[in-house]
This record gives C-alpha cells, structure tokens and sequence, in this order.
C-alpha cells in the first residue's frame, strides 16, 4: 500500500501527551480505514505535528484521523518509505521504555539542509577522494546525513543549526587550505510545506543558494541565520552571506527561468526582465544583491559551468557550445579558456581535464 505523509498545524498550543494520545486513538481505529499509523514526529514550538501512515489513499488518512479524534490534517503528501528514512531518520516509533504505556515523542520533524557544488577533476584524484572522506565523515560527526549525491553535487541534512554552521565552516576551511571551487547553500523548513514531494521547498531554496555562492562563501536563508544568532554566536560576513525572504523568492524566480531558457542563444536581458515582470534597473540591483553579479555575467558562468558537466561525453567543441547556448564557437572558447583559468587561479589545478580539450 502506498505510504502518506501529513501535516497537522495547530492554532493553540498542544503537549506532548496531546499529541501521543492522539496516536493512540489512529491505532485504535486504524483497522476500520484500511490504515496503519506508523509513526509521527511532533514539534512543540512551532506547533505542528506530521504522522507517517500507511493506507489506501489521502481519503482514508483523513477518514482516519477525523473518526479518531476530529483532528484532519491539513496537507497530505505520498511519499518512499526510504527517502523518509534518510531525511527524517526513523519510520517507526521510538520503544517505549519498560512499564510506558504512552509514549511521548517531542521529535520535530524541522531539518536543515545543504546543498553542496563541488568541480571534480580526473587530473586531482586524490583531493577529489580526500574531499569525499572530509564529506562522509564531517556529516556523520555531526549528526547529519547524505541524502543526494550526484557529480559533483551534494545534499546534506541535519537536525540542528549548530551541527549545520559547524560543518559548513569546516567545509569552508578544508576549501581554503585545498584551494577548491565550493559552492554552499543552506535552508531549512518542514517535510510537508505546500509541495508534492517530501522537502521540496526546501531543497530547491537550498540547491538555488547554492548557485548564489561565490567562492569560499556559504549562502544561507536568513531564517538560518536567525535562529543560528539567537544561540549568541557570530558569523563571519566574509564567509557567510544571508538572504532575505524577498531575494530568496527572487532567486528563485530566476533560477526558474534560467532552468527553462539558458540553451537560447538568443536570450538577452529583457527576456528575463519581461518574465519577472520587472524594469532592467530593477534586475540589476535584485541581482547584485542575491547574486552579486549582473546577469550576463551570471548566465555566461551558468552555461559554462554546464559546459564542463557535458565535456566527458562530448569532445566537438562546436556541439558544445551550440548546445550550452552559444552561437559561435570561437566565441566560445574564448570565454571557456578565460573561465578555466580563472578557475586555475583559484583552485589546486582544477580542472585541467578539460583544458586541453579547448586549447587543442
């Protein structure tokens, strides 16, 4: 049977106890609905609470909760069983310990994610493996976990902002000492926020931030920020940088369109301008303050940075260019040989795999 996944908000305040005993009352009933109640994660200070069910359909969830206790959920998403398993670390309940009948769980379910962009280099092995251990160790110390890794990129998940500052830093640091091209990106939010899929909001502000990195920086969503200064502590500005909600929804715009048209040859500023329903000036000071560059500076470095991803299965620098949107080829390898070595310069040789394949 399919799995759900749904969201309770709740306008007053509800305890721990509250929410077990509800639990209790979907397993009392559970049977009548064709559903099992697997789990739940409930999160006191933000006053919402997801449950994990297993069942026939969004209709029998609903069903279900409504007869046990009048408490409908407010969204419902399906999700794998495995993916929940990553991200939210269980899909069962806690044991209870000996001679506990109720058992409490005051487990939110809130996660901080990020994202990871890294430029691997076939010349430079051994620092692409010493990068991978720094990785899988850096987050299993911290509490975290890797749920998405794809050439070159990374989604990392954990459960409190300190472990996620923590090991952005040491990302940061290990970066400046090896001279590597990071791009960082955090966000954090709910499983089930007005999306199909499990975190979906969450990963794509992440992943979008990440894009908004420049070298050696960790682009953050300012509610991180926030909650990461409450606790007293400092970042340095020169390493993080924090977006308000107003760039980030920008950002995101952007990216959107940027996703759908950066292949056009063709495309020109007021493209991008007609889309966002925005003046030129207008696109220009949201850029540079979420991106820090202009856009054709940020659409040129975009398709080259594709470029590099396509190069492995392409050696016709032509069908390149053409592909990545360029429509000509000396124009093309111009600007690769010009973004190469910039990257040269500001990292350990990467990536010289693809160098010679512009040169020659």
């Amino acid at each position: 049977m399919p799995i759900y996944l749904d969201r309770h908000s709740f306008i007053s305040d509800v305890s721990a106890k509250e929410a077990a005993q509800e639990h209790l009352l979907d397993l009392g009933i559970q049977d009548q609905h064709g559903c099992k109640a697997i789990t739940y994660w409930f999160d006191e200070v933000r006053k919402v609470a997801f449950c994990l069910v297993e069942a026939l359909s969004k209709e029998a969830v609903r069903e279900m909760h409504d007869h046990a206790h009048g408490g409908v959920p407010n969204e419902i998403i399906e999700v794998d069983e495995s993916v929940v398993l990553a991200f939210l670390g269980r899909v069962k309940d806690p044991f209870n310990k000996e001679g506990e009948v109720l058992k409490l769980i005051e487990e939110p379910a809130f996660r901080f994610i990020m994202a990871i962009n890294f430029i691997e280099d076939s010349h430079h092995v051994q620092i692409n493996k010493v990068f991978s251990n720094t990785l899988k160790q850096g987050v299993k110390k911290h509490n975290g976990a890797i749920v998405e890794s794809t050439k070159g990129r990374f989604l990392t998940i954990f459960t409190t902002v300190q472990s996620t500052i923590d090991f952005a830093k040491i990302l940061v640091e290990f970066s400046s000492k090896n001279t590597l091209n990071l791009q960082i990106g955090l966000s954090c939010g709910n499983p089930v926020d007005n999306a199909q899929i499990i975190f979906e909001k969450v990963i794509i502000e992440a992943k979008n931030l990440c894009l908004a990195s420049r070298r050696g920086q960790i682009v953050m969503s300012s509610a991180i920020k926030k909650m990461y200064q409450k606790g007293d502590a400092s970042l340095n500005t020169l390493n993080f940088k924090d977006l308000k909600p107003v760039d980030t929804e920008f950002l995101a715009e952007f990216i959107a369109f940027l996703a759908d048209h950066w292949h056009n040859p063709n495309l020109k500023t007021q493209d991008c301008c007609t889309y966002l329903r925005i003046s030129s000036s207008s696109l220009h000071r949201k850029m540079t303050a979420s991106l820090s560059v202009s856009f054709t500076v940020f659409l040129r470095e975009y398709r080259l940075k594709k470029s590099i991803e396509m190069f492995p299965q392409f050696n016709i620098i032509a069908e390149v260019s053409y592909d990545v949107g360029f429509n000509s080829p000396e124009y093309f390898r111009k600007c690769f040989y010009d973004f190469l070595v910039f990257l040269l310069q500001t990292t350990s040789g990467s990536p010289g795999f693809v160098l010679h394949k512009v040169i020659c």
